[in-house]
C-alpha cells in the first residue's frame, strides 16, 4: 500500500512539473509574439522608421558609442553619479531596432524595465553576445539605462548597411 502511495505522489508532482512547464512555454510564447516584431520591410521604408525614432532624440547623444564597426573599444557615457540629476520621467521600456538590409528585415523588441532588472548581477544582458563585441565588459546595468533617463542608448550604422537602435521611454 506504501508503494502506491508514493507511486501516486511521483506521478502527482511529474504532472505538477509538466504542467509548470507547460505555462512557462506559454508564457515565453505570449511574450515573444507581443514584443516582438519581424518584417519585411523597403529600404527607404526601414530609413523612415529610424529617422521618426531619432528625431525625437536630435541634438542628444546616445550613452553607448560604436565607432563605424568598432565593436571591439565601444564607449559609454556615464555622467557622474554625485552631479547627475534623476530623471523626472520613469523609465518603463527599452525598445531595440535593428535593420538587416541584407535580407531587408526590420526587427523590433520591446522589453519591460523589470526584465533587465531581473539579471541578478544588475548586468543589461541584452548586450550580453557575440554579435555585440565587447559591449558586455562596459557592464551597463539597469540602473544605469534608468539613470540616463528616457533616451537614446545605441545608434550604430555598420558599413554594410546595418542599423541598431537602442531607446527608452
Amino acid at each position: 500500500m506504501a508503494a502506491k502511495k508514493w507511486i501516486w505522489i511521483a506521478v502527482g508532482l511529474l504532472a505538477a512539473a509538466l504542467l509548470a512547464c507547460g505555462g512557462l512555454v506559454g508564457t515565453l510564447a505570449y511574450f515573444s509574439l507581443r514584443h516582438l516584431n519581424i518584417r519585411k520591410v523597403s529600404v527607404e521604408s526601414g530609413e523612415r522608421e529610424f529617422d521618426q525614432v531619432r528625431e525625437r532624440f536630435a541634438g542628444k547623444a546616445p550613452l553607448i558609442e560604436i565607432d563605424e564597426d568598432s565593436w571591439e573599444r565601444p564607449r559609454i557615457h556615464r555622467p557622474p553619479a554625485e552631479v547627475e540629476p534623476r530623471p523626472t520621467q520613469p523609465v518603463q521600456t527599452m525598445h531595440v531596432m535593428v535593420w538587416d538590409d541584407r535580407q531587408g528585415n526590420l526587427v523590433r523588441l520591446d522589453l519591460p524595465m523589470w526584465i533587465l532588472k531581473l539579471n541578478r548581477r544588475g548586468r543589461s544582458y541584452i548586450f550580453s553576445s557575440d554579435n555585440f563585441g565587447d559591449l558586455e565588459r562596459l557592464n551597463l546595468s539597469a540602473e544605469d539605462i534608468e539613470r540616463n533617463g528616457p533616451g537614446l542608448i545605441l545608434d550604430h550604422r555598420g558599413r554594410r548597411g546595418e542599423r541598431i537602435l537602442v531607446w527608452t521611454e
